[in-house]
């Protein structure tokens, strides 16, 4: 939002406070078109124009006493405030109804998850249930569906348990000084490992051999 919309629309605006909105308004991931946008559906908006009129003149003593339309923001009575036609909470500002989605979809650029979304949402907006309207969407999203079903990690299959010893075994090589090979039974999980000369395909399948030949009833 420029200086001079503040300046022009509210001549009395202090410099200072001038200051600070222009400061929390330079920080949204949003034009000062939209900020003006935001300010009409202030005052469009019949839920806000109840709130703002208690805001302005008081709340009630007890929540039962609160008006339906606004009780959501009970919680939050103490923060809220009304400057320059907009409701503040803190110094973030209250988005109406109708603008939560164009909201929603500024905080998703970039198609960050949950958690960044919120975060970055939490810093200059507010609206009751936002973090939950947050990850709704994010989880409903057509393209963070996709990305996190193309890096889903293949579920791990189990082998099947082997019915007697030496059905089913595993081999490796690897070296540690020398050359060796490992062999694992997976019925028994009965482990060997032998040392090699190299690692010539005859001389690793005699090594099986001698091993099956000696352990294999």
């Amino acid at each position: 939002m420029s200086r001079k919309f503040l300046s022009d629309t509210y001549p009395g605006l202090s410099d200072s406070f001038e200051a600070q909105v222009h400061m929390i308004f330079s920080s949204l991931p949003i034009s000062d078109r939209k900020i003006e946008e935001i300010e009409k559906a202030t005052l469009s908006d019949p839920q806000f124009d109840i709130l703002k009129c208690v805001i302005l003149e008081g709340w009630p003593q007890c929540r039962s006493e609160c008006r339906a339309q606004i009780v959501e923001f009970w919680n939050h009575r103490d923060k809220l405030s009304v400057n320059i036609g907009i409701i503040f909470k803190g110094h973030k500002i209250v988005i109406p109804t109708s603008l939560r989605a164009l909201m929603l979809d500024k905080i998703h650029t970039g198609h960050m998850g949950v958690e960044k979304c919120i975060r970055r949402a939490r810093d200059v907006l507010f609206w009751p249930k936002m973090s939950l309207d947050i990850s709704d969407m994010v989880l409903k999203c057509s393209v963070c569906l996709e990305r996190r079903n193309s890096n889903a990690k293949e579920p791990l299959e189990p082998h099947k348990i082997p019915q007697y010893p030496w059905q089913v075994v595993a081999t490796d090589l690897f070296y540690w000084n020398n050359d060796y090979i490992v062999i694992v039974d997976y019925y028994s999980l009965y482990l060997e490992v032998n040392k090699l000369h190299d690692t010539t395909s005859t001389t690793v399948i005699n090594k099986l051999k001698g091993t099956f030949s000696r352990l294999d009833p």
